[in-house]
């Protein structure tokens, strides 16, 4: 009895680990067609691994990254808090969500989802330039761009855009200095011209990625998206 017993327990445990590995494979594959930009067939393919496993974290993620590039923002709002849900490590979901927010133009959750993922991984400084970009172009409040910009430099000396941030703040900083109202035929752009380009075409957008940091999910520089095992 116990020799069956340990054969089957055997079996289990060789099947288990088939299913896993076929899992694991077709993630794989799944990651490959993201980069590709075959949206679509990365999605059925996800969509095959959620019905097998549905807690599967990285998964839930990736889906939620298919729709962030595809511009449907709500669905991507639900598999991101649905990978908060099973995953351990989530300031990457924190951050895409601090994304999603900023393209929804609802600037208070998306810096509420910025500062969540600096607080959960305080490398990752880009979060900071989040929070003062968003404060900038969407709240127009000097206050807490400077604040959130101030940080970032601070935390992040040798970043390429330290020159611009640093004049940006002391334009801010001027009394006289006033941002353009969001319905004005100026824009934010044209007010704060820094020898000949603007603030808003060096800014990183909230679908690049942080370059030299990607590994593995983000090895295709077009992707535009942080990788989970950034820093």
């Amino acid at each position: 009895m116990r020799r069956i017993v340990f054969v089957i327990m055997g079996l289990m445990v060789v099947t288990f680990s088939v299913k896993a590995g076929v899992i694991d494979e077709k993630y794989k594959k799944a990651q490959q067609y993201f980069y590709a930009k075959k949206f679509s067939i990365a999605s059925q393919l996800l969509k095959t691994i959620l019905s097998q496993k549905p807690d599967h974290g990285e998964a839930l993620s990736l889906m939620g990254d298919v729709f962030l590039m595809n511009q449907k923002y709500n669905d991507a709002i639900v598999y991101y808090n649905q990978a908060k849900e099973v995953k351990s490590n989530v300031y990457i979901e924190e951050y895409r969500l601090g994304q999603v927010y900023t393209e929804l133009q609802k600037p208070q959750k998306a810096i509420y989802h910025f500062v969540a993922a600096y607080q959960k991984n305080n490398k990752l400084h880009i979060s900071l330039y989040q929070c003062g970009y968003v404060s900038l172009v969407q709240l127009r409040d000097k206050e807490k761009t400077i604040n959130y910009w101030q940080e970032f430099i601070l935390k992040a000396p040798d970043d390429p855009q330290r020159p611009k941030i640093e004049r940006v703040i002391a334009l801010l900083r001027d009394v006289n200095f006033k941002l353009p109202d969001k319905n004005s035929d100026i824009s934010i752009e044209e007010v704060l011209l820094l020898g000949g380009q603007t603030i808003a075409s060096q800014k990183l957008n909230p679908h690049d990625k942080q370059a030299g940091h990607e590994k593995d999910k983000t090895n295709n520089n077009n992707q535009g998206l942080l990788d989970d095992d950034e820093l």
